[in-house]
């Protein structure tokens, strides 16, 4: 389990938290988890002001670093 700066956050991951991005909208928390078998990055709405999990999306292992771009 993660969690967010005072919001607790249950995430089940296969690793600790490690690189956080924010989407230019703010609207989007992407998170990856760190760890020889991690293989996530989550995917959390900041929308209404507290975090949301709403996905995970296999990275590969060991993600590490993260970059957003508005489309």
């Amino acid at each position: 389990s993660g969690a967010i700066e005072g919001t607790p956050v249950s995430v089940n991951s296969d690793g600790k938290p490690h690189n956080l991005a924010v989407s230019a909208d703010g609207d989007e928390l992407i998170l990856t988890h760190s760890g020889p078998t991690a293989r996530r990055a989550s995917i959390f709405s900041l929308a209404g002001g507290t975090p949301t999990h709403v996905a995970d999306i296999d990275s590969g292992t060991n993600p590490f670093g993260l970059v957003t771009f508005a489309r």
